[in-house]
């Protein structure tokens, strides 16, 4: 696991590399609660979550069914931007990439990014959309 993508003291990250516009963007989750954004070298504490809302974020990677999901693959696409969520819970790690994204879905993705926006609004960030 790339320690760029997943630092040691994080749960949780996800990573949007658009080549085609030179756009790098990842969201890490820590364990002591920050969620930062970074773009390109830019770093920004986007908000810090509770105990109680990190022990939820955690607890929605699980029941989103990330762990258990696969890569999607982009098929045919021409203008695909990959959008890879990584984990460490319990000391088990992994990754899964919506390879298409954003023209293909990924329903654990996306059922892991609507609890997600919920914490984060609860805790005062502005949810951060990987192609915003």
């Amino acid at each position: 696991m790339s320690t760029e993508l997943l630092p040691v003291g994080a749960y949780l990250a996800w990573w949007y590399v658009d080549s085609h516009f030179g756009v790098t963007r990842s969201q890490i989750y820590y364990e002591d609660g920050r969620v930062e954004a970074l773009e390109g070298d830019e770093r920004t504490e986007l908000c810090r979550f509770t105990s109680e809302q990190v022990a939820a974020a955690r607890q929605a990677v699980v029941s989103s069914g990330l762990p258990a999901s696969a890569d999607s693959p982009a098929d045919q696409m021409h203008d695909a931007a990959p959008l890879t969520y990584a984990w460490r819970l319990g000391g088990e790690e992994g990754s899964v990439s919506n390879v298409g994204y954003p023209a293909t879905r990924h329903d654990a993705i996306d059922r892991l990014e609507a609890a997600l926006a919920d914490l984060e609004e609860d805790a005062g960030c502005w949810p951060v959309m990987a192609d915003e």
